[in-house]
């Protein structure tokens, strides 16, 4: 995960990368290591109510690496879902 200031943002405003851990979410084309599991994903991302979100988007969940349950399509869902939680919960 890499936590920066944009340029030219307040110190409130924030870029992230949260990676997920491949044996949480197999179905992408670019395994990160020690990536977060579903659970901390969507912990962190809880953590995160209040910022001032301004974008956001889920990449590299691709369905013929995925396995059977599709466990990684449910993650980036679930997390896109936290993205938009935060968007409507902002103060």
């Amino acid at each position: 995960m890499v936590l920066r200031a944009m340029p030219g943002s307040s110190a409130s405003e924030w870029g992230s990368r949260l990676c997920s851990s491949p044996s949480t979410a197999p179905g992408t084309g670019t395994p990160e290591i020690a990536g977060f599991s579903t659970a901390e994903a969507v912990t962190y991302l809880r953590a995160l109510r209040g910022i001032r979100l301004v974008g956001c988007d889920v990449v590299e969940v691709s369905p013929p690496y995925d396995g059977a349950g599709q466990q990684t399509a449910l993650a980036g869902a679930n997390v896109l879902w936290e993205l938009l939680a935060l968007r409507a919960l902002r103060p």
